[in-house]
């Protein structure tokens, strides 16, 4: 009986001994992702303390954009703000909740394709920088013209040279939470009086074609400025300001316009507010060349697009090709009646420029990040641009 009581004291000890180290689980240096979704990643770390206690920490990680669904991998893998160059010459970025391609020449055709995370497809093209003033009558200041593409950061592309009569340049940058076009001028385009119009009531605009486009919910404000909703996607308030002097920014009013059964983004900035900025520019253009300019002039927007830099662009088609990466990609390219060889000059990394320039820009913002509500006692970590949407915050 002394027997069978030892062995039944062994059986007894030896699970609860050996226990506890089976039930915890291991821990863990550094965090690691345990959840995450278009705009969040939930990061844990586990210790046991002294007692052998397990211990859990964690953070949600939030900034629009985080990450992007990758139907390949089934699962969401984190945004990189990038352009990859195809063997074609494009610029391409798809490692994110919307993609954008860049085609090598910004006077192509449709040469600025866009597709929003509800899979809407944004086609523009560039076209030119007017003064209008209070009658109605347009100068057209500066046509796009070609020019090559130069990447001069990961995730911006600039195209040097973008006009025809002006030293100015475009820049497209592709972040998480969206992209932006700006216009860089590198001259100053001189008074609005050099052509004929009245300084006090003239207004600077580029114009932006788009090439059927799916239609936006349009909000006006008080100033006129509309904000265009696309779904997931819209395009807010512009800004315009030098570029050493962000903090002095100057609104800019956009309007979706269709003239002629085109369609267009004009984004407008009073001249006279923009005069001292403008003044700062390290050049001027030529008394010679301002007369040139006065003489591309139309009474109204219809003859203005009547011009031959504001015609049609001839519109590219769309053809398939591979990306580096292996995978399949849209990306464009000229038209052509009969079979051509052609030699593509292709985005290739370039720098920035050292002039002071002044920019006009326009801003696409992801706002599906909607109705977030933040938990009382948890941890946020902020790590890039969040913009929130809705009513529960």
């Amino acid at each position: 009986m002394k027997t069978i009581a030892h062995l039944c004291g062994a059986i007894l000890v030896l699970p609860l001994c050996a226990s506890p180290q089976l039930s915890f689980p291991p821990a863990t240096s550094l965090p690691v992702i345990v959840e995450s979704g278009p705009h969040h990643r939930i990061w844990q770390r586990v210790t046991v303390d002294d007692r052998g206690r397990a211990i859990t920490n964690s953070y949600t990680e939030l900034a629009t954009g985080l990450n992007f669904f990758n139907p390949v991998t089934g699962r969401y893998e984190a945004s990189l703000e990038q352009f990859i160059t195809t063997k074609d010459g494009h610029a391409i970025a798809t490692k994110g909740p919307h993609n954008l391609i860049l085609a090598p020449d910004i006077n192509s055709g449709g040469s600025v394709d866009f597709l929003t995370p509800d899979g809407k497809r944004l086609v523009s093209n560039p076209m030119g920088l007017s003064f209008r003033d209070a009658s109605g009558k347009n100068v057209l200041l500066a046509e796009v013209t070609n020019s090559i593409g130069e990447l001069v950061a990961p995730n911006i592309i600039v195209y040097p040279d973008a006009f025809d009569t002006i030293k100015a340049a475009l820049r497209y940058t592709y972040t998480k939470a969206g992209c932006s076009q700006d216009v860089i001028l590198y001259q100053n385009p001189g008074s609005p009086a050099d052509y004929g119009l009245d300084p006090a009531t003239t207004v600077l605009e580029m114009y932006t074609e788009f090439y059927n486009p799916p239609t936006p919910a349009v909000r006006p404000g008080s100033d006129g400025d509309e904000t265009l909703n696309f779904g997931q996607m819209e395009m807010g308030r512009g800004a315009a300001y030098l570029l050493d002097e962000r903090l002095e920014e100057i609104p800019v009013i956009k309007t979706w316009v269709q003239i002629e059964s085109r369609q267009f983004l004009i984004e407008a900035v009073p001249y006279d507010q923009v005069k001292g900025q403008l003044d700062k520019l390290q050049a001027s253009l030529s008394k010679e060349k301002k007369k040139s300019m006065a003489l591309r002039s139309a009474p109204d927007r219809y003859g203005l697009l009547a011009l031959d830099g504001m015609r049609p662009r001839q519109k590219a088609r769309e053809v398939a090709s591979t990306l580096p990466d292996g995978s399949a990609g849209l990306q464009t390219g000229r038209s052509a009646s009969k079979p051509q060889t052609w030699k593509i000059a292709g985005i290739k990394p370039g720098r920035t420029s050292p002039q002071q320039g002044w920019t006009l820009d326009y801003t696409t913002i992801n706002v599906s990040q909607t109705n977030y509500t933040f938990t009382n006692g948890l941890t946020y970590y902020l790590s890039g641009q969040v913009s929130l949407y809705g009513t529960a915050f």
